[in-house]
């Protein structure tokens, strides 16, 4: 049997789409992310989110309730203003907020990640 060129393109995507919505039944495609941070295997730290782990696209509003520290010291300590607009803030907007400031310092996303360290009591030699 001999197939033709018009049933070889309708078979490989057909194949491709299965493939797609098999992947997904058995939760191994995703094309959205879950946001966990990794949790600390040993130390004092053990068994909790990783504060490096946190990334630009995480919110302030999800930095809060992952790490439990309250959004209004959150948006106080970056002086971000009113508390809803901290919630949607991510740590990423930071950078543009702030931008260099004197001394080659700058605040981002690694600001915020060294401050939930310090909020979590967290010792640097604990972290992954």
């Amino acid at each position: 049997m001999r197939l033709k060129n018009s049933h070889i393109g309708v078979l490989i995507i057909i194949i491709i789409v299965g493939g797609i919505y098999i992947a997904k039944g058995f939760r191994l495609w995703s094309t959205e992310s879950d946001k966990v941070p990794i949790k600390i295997t040993e130390g004092t730290g053990a068994g909790t989110y990783d504060p490096f782990d946190i990334r630009g696209s995480y919110s302030f509003g999800e930095i809060s309730s992952l790490f439990e520290i309250d959004i209004k010291l959150l948006a106080e300590a970056f002086q971000l203003g009113d508390v809803e607009v901290a919630k949607n803030l991510k740590s990423k907007d930071l950078e543009s907020l702030y931008g260099e400031q004197e001394g080659d310092i700058e605040i981002g996303n690694e600001s915020v990640q060294v401050f939930v360290m310090i909020m979590k009591e967290l010792d640097i030699k604990d972290l992954t």
